[in-house]
This record gives structure tokens, C-alpha cells and sequence, in this order.
């Protein structure tokens, strides 16, 4: 889910109190920049955050993009202060991940590098170390700048209970036909100096397979945990865990077939020194993808795996960020197809004990990061696309809520209330815009997933449209009347 473009977008703050009631809606102005990328949430102190975001600087004639640190205040939602940095025009920063440590903020991506006997820019992985104030303590690059490695991406960094770090990304061979990706691990000194480094590739993989790392822990022994996505021939999708011992030695990599395709997306330490990994799963009987927490143990077997369809009503969604709850259990931030987003939380056998639908955030969705405060409320990070077709434009949405994830609708979410009944849902065949007080003629639009209109047409009361013919799928439905958004819904036709 990560990683998507996104341009002319502002932040948005929306912060509850535990009983659930606003305490503001602010949209941060974007004062200079151009575009904007997803980002990460992370508090400093019990009374601030940092959100790490990429960008363009509109007063910049390339198309480098520059790092963003903007310090909040978490108990009004008051801008304190922007930071941007970047190293040089022929430089561009991309943000991918990054940590609070020590009272240093660390940010982590790639930084692309121009060079002329290549195609394309190079990229190297890097660590950007900050302070809470956002001044700069130190920046290094890992990557080895030849034509035989162009392409190294940081994406994800844990603290090692050694010291120093450890650093995970993606990297490329440019010399294959194919360009396959595979995954880099860095051992990093606490002052950024690469103490050893370990290439991960797919034991039986072809030149044509691809490897995706995605997350990076460790136990408290040192011993490094990779969390990837093997990618078989362009179109099989596996699970995958990496294991080093903390010098560096390959211990064990365990591909796993969840019986579909599976699309990992975070890892996290147990409480009993185990892994939990979110993924989603991809099954053709449900044709949906279902979201799951799979436990893994150190030795690389499975416990358990615990999925998520039913408790979501058998709509399936995207597998997204994980973090461990104070209670010792499990929080997944998730969206329905990049559509409301979802908080699942679990207790420490990942049963659900919270299943929250945020509906009212009306758009296309993208989590990004979570975390729980020391009070036990979670702030949960995203972007979403207001849902008014092709050329909407963007926002970040931060939002706190109580232990158990209750929210109420922040002022600047779009809060219409439901006129129409659409059914049967799911669908192939007619299906029916009901309205339920009628009260005059009003627009219907739908979108497929792509964005795309694929159908409009004015209705008064009641409307019949044929889906027949139509491609099975999601598919997004705008009712609006006289420019006011009166309904917003996603239709399965199957």
C-alpha cells in the first residue's frame, strides 16, 4: 500500500479525546510545495509529533524532491514549525520509513543521483539523522555506485539491541535483461557508518522473479528478521522471512505458500519473542483479498494464522501497517480496497476484539503508519483521494483515537447521510438506486478501480442501471445533487 504518488495535497490533522470527541480538525497549509508524498507519523514527546513526508518545492526548476519535517503539537494540532532539507539540485529524496531513537528522528528512502551512462537516475539507500527540532546531525548513503548496482532503496529500520542499526531495501541489477529486484541488508554504526552488508536473494529464484523487502526486526539477541514478498515469474506471490544472525550470517529464508497470493505488509515482535506479519491473501473463492496475522517463531515455522474476512462483513480489504498493543495483542490499520480505512485490533492469539469502519472518510484510501500512545489511543496516518473522479486532489488524514479505536467524524470528513438503497450488492445484472424521501432529480456517477467513468446518468426517485456486461470487480458510486455530495458506495459485481 505504500508508496503512492500523490500530488498538490495538504496535511490534515483530526484529533479525539478518549471518550471519543473532537478536539480539532486542522488542515496544515502546504506553503511552497508542489507534491507531496505518503509519509510517517512519529511522537517525539507526550506532547508532540513529527510527520516525515517527501516532496516538490514549487520554487524548484527540476523535479527533485526534498525531505519534510513538520513538528506538531499533539494536544491542539498546532503546526510548531516545517523543516525542509535536501542535499543538491541534482539530488531528489524519496522517504520510505522512518524512527524515533534515542532522541534522534531518523528518516530513511532513497536519493537519486544522476548519472550520464545511465538511462535512468541512480539511487542509493539512505539514513538521514535529525534532531527533535528538525536540525541536522549527520546523512550517509549506502549503495555501490557502478553500473552493476544502480538501484538501492531504504525501506525499512529497526534499532538493534547491539547498537547502531539495521537497515532493509530493495536493490537492482541493471546488468540482467530483466532487471530483477532482490533485498540489501545494512548493519549501521549509531553515527551512520556501514558496518557490514548482506545481499538477499530467492534460493530457486529466475532472472525474471522478484524480491520485495518490506520490514526489518530483531530479537533481543541481535538476530535480524527481513520480511519480503517473493514475486515467482511476474504473477505468484509469496510470503518470505529472512533470518541473520547479528554478524551478519545467513541463518535461514522460509518462502511460504498461504494457499493464494499473499501481499505481506509489516512485521512486529511478540511479547514471547516471535513474529507476527500482516498480509493479505488473495483467495479465488472469496474473489477478494482477506486480511490476516500470521505468527511465525524463530526457527521460521508458522503457529497460527488468524484472517479477517467475516469480521468485515465478506468485504475483503488490504492486509496494512501493524504495531504490537500495550496489552500485548495486535493493531492492523487497513482500507476496504483503498476505500474507508479499518483498524482491526486483536488480542495476543489475534483474535478480534475491535473492528472499526471509518465510513466517513469519503475517498480513496492508503494507510500508512500507526502507533499507540502511552494512554493506549492510536494515532493511524494515511492519504486519501476524495472520491470526485480522475483529477481529485489529495490529502493526509492523522487521526488519535480512544484504546478501543471509537471515533467520531472530524469536521473536515464528509458526513452525508445515506438517501439512496443500492442493491442487491453484490450484483450481476440490474441493479437499483432506491431513494428513500425522495426529493428531486440528482447525479449518479460511477468509477471502476482505476478511476475511470464508466457510467452517469440523472435519477429521480428510483434508477435501474444493467451491470450485465461489465467486467467483474469493485466499482465506486458518486450520487450528488446540485454540486452536494449526498452518497457515496462501492458495489461488488461479481
Amino acid at each position: 500500500m505504500k508508496h503512492i504518488f500523490l500530488s498538490f495535497f495538504s496535511v490534515l490533522v483530526s484529533c479525539m479525546n478518549l471518550s471519543g470527541q473532537i478536539n480539532y480538525a486542522m488542515e496544515y497549509d502546504n506553503n511552497g510545495i508542489e507534491a507531496e508524498g505518503p509519509g510517517v507519523i512519529l511522537p517525539i514527546s507526550s506532547e508532540e509529533a513529527v510527520i516525515l513526508t517527501s516532496g516538490k518545492l514549487i520554487d524548484t526548476l527540476s523535479a527533485k524532491w526534498s525531505l519534510f519535517n513538520r513538528r506538531i503539537d499533539m494536544g491542539s494540532g498546532q503546526l510548531i514549525e516545517r523543516y525542509n532539507f535536501n542535499l543538491s539540485d541534482t539530488n531528489s529524496i524519496n522517504l520510505h520509513s522512518g524512527i524515533v531513537h534515542n532522541d534522534e528522528v531518523l528518516s530513511i528512502g532513497s536519493i537519486s543521483k544522476e548519472y550520464p551512462f545511465l538511462s535512468s537516475d541512480s539511487k542509493d539507500a539512505f539514513i538521514a539523522s535529525h534532531t527533535k527540532t528538525g536540525e541536522l546531525n549527520w546523512i550517509k548513503t549506502y549503495g555501490v555506485l557502478d553500473y552493476n548496482r544502480a538501484h538501492e532503496w531504504g525501506i525499512s529500520i529497526a534499532p538493534s539491541p547491539l547498537g547502531g542499526y539495521t537497515l532493509c531495501g530493495r536493490k537492482i541489477d541493471v546488468n540482467s535483461s530483466n532487471y530483477p529486484w532482490y533485498g540489501g541488508v545494512w548493519r549501521i554504526a549509531s553515527d551512520g557508518e556501514l558496518l557490514w552488508e548482506r545481499d538477499i536473494k530467492l534460493i530457486e529464484g529466475e532472472d525474471e522473479d522478484q524480491l520485495f523487502p518490506l520490514s526489518i526486526v530483531h530479537d533481543d539477541s541481535g538476530n535480524i528478521y527481513v520480511l519480503s514478498q517473493a514475486r515467482y515469474h511476474l504473477y505468484v506471490f509469496d510470503l518470505m522471512v529472512t533470518k541473520f544472525s547479528a554478524t551478519g550470517d545467513l541463518l535461514w529464508s522460509e518462502v511460504y505458500d498461504m494457499g493464494g497470493d499473499a501481499q505481506p505488509e509489516d512485521m512486529v515482535t511478540t511479547a514471547d519473542g516471535n513474529l507476527m506479519v500482516s498480509v493479505g491473501i488473495s483467495y479465488e473463492a472469496y474473489n477478494s483479498i482477506v486480511p490476516a496475522l500470521v505468527k511465525i517463531d524463530t526457527s521460521g515455522t508458522i503457529l497460527w494464522e488468524e484472517e479477517y474476512y467475516d469480521e468485515l462483513g465478506g468485504i475483503g480489504t488490504w492486509a496494512g501497517p501493524l504495531v504490537r498493543t500495550m496489552e500485548g495483542g495486535f493493531a492492523m490499520l487497513t482500507a476496504f480496497y483503498y476505500d474507508h480505512p479499518v483498524l482491526i485490533v486483536t488480542d495476543s492469539l489475534g483474535q478480534a476484539t475491535t473492528v472499526e469502519i471509518y465510513s466517513d472518510l469519503l475517498g480513496y484510501c492508503y494507510p500508512e503508519d500507526i502507533k499507540q500512545l502511552p494512554d493506549a489511543s492510536f494515532l493511524l496516518l494515511g492519504q486519501y483521494t476524495p472520491f470526485s473522479g480522475p483529477s481529485a486532489t489529495s490529502t493526509t488524514w492523522l487521526v488519535r483515537t480512544n484504546p478501543i479505536g471509537e471515533v467520531v467524524s472530524a469536521s473536515a470528513w464528509a458526513k452525508p447521510q445515506n438517501s439512496y438503497r443500492v442493491y442487491p450488492n453484490p450484483v450481476r445484472g440490474p441493479l437499483s438506486f432506491e431513494s428513500k424521501a425522495p426529493s428531486g432529480s440528482a447525479r449518479l456517477e460511477i468509477y471502476n478501480e482505476s478511476g475511470a467513468l464508466v457510467h452517469q446518468a440523472e435519477i429521480n426517485g428510483q434508477y435501474v442501471w444493467d451491470t450485465a456486461q461489465l467486467p467483474s470487480g469493485f466499482y465506486l458510486y458518486k450520487i450528488s445533487q446540485s454540486g452536494a455530495l449526498l452518497q457515496v458506495g462501492k458495489v461488488i459485481v461479481d
